[in-house]
């Protein structure tokens, strides 16, 4: 039996040194990527609604933020975040990050039906869409791509969008308390 390598693969050979420096650029981007990502902690931080009541938390993909007043005991009951917030989702052609507003799995129906009517009635004034069917989301919102030849504008593309889509319903908090508060009553 004669082993054969594909022609792909003696390319990938034949330019190993190249292909080393791809990989090492792409996790250099991923870490600059990730550090951009996470300044959006210093802009909420700055916010006219930010005090010591809300918390942030990020992830290697993922950010978001809860009040206080929407914990039951231990557990978090509402996130305000994005998603999918990677190379893939935000520079290039994998599922675009989303933004979202969500409910505890454990919590769900109840809570997610009681939102999802407050911002159906008040609107969300171009903020996302409200979410239908058997999902903690209550409402989401793709955010726009950054181009690979826009990464010079990444603020403009991406932070600015993210910030003013978590800024606004950081600023519901209000409502959102409210009917956590309401919710919190029927357990009891």
């Amino acid at each position: 039996m004669t082993i054969r390598f594909s022609e792909e693969s003696k390319l990938l050979l034949g330019n190993w040194e190249a292909y080393q420096d791809v990989l090492k650029a792409d996790r250099r981007l991923r870490t600059e990527l990730q550090q951009a990502v996470g300044t959006i902690q210093s802009r909420l931080r700055k916010s006219d609604f930010w005090n010591s009541s809300w918390h942030f938390q990020p992830s290697s993909s993922q950010i978001y933020i809860w009040h206080d007043n929407w914990k039951r005991e231990n557990e978090t009951l509402i996130w305000i975040g994005v998603e999918n917030a990677s190379l893939e989702g935000i520079l290039c052609d994998g599922e675009p990050a989303s933004g979202y507003v969500w409910v505890s799995k454990s919590q769900a129906t109840t809570l997610v039906d009681e939102l999802r009517m407050i911002f159906n009635k008040n609107g969300t004034e171009g903020h996302g869409e409200v979410t239908t069917g058997k999902s903690s989301y209550v409402l989401q919102q793709d955010l726009p791509k950054c181009l690979p030849e826009d990464i010079d504008r990444f603020e403009s593309a991406f932070l600015e969008p993210l910030t003013t889509f978590i800024t606004h319903y950081a600023r519901c908090e209000p409502i959102i308390t409210k009917s956590v508060q309401e919710y919190i009553k029927t357990l009891k």
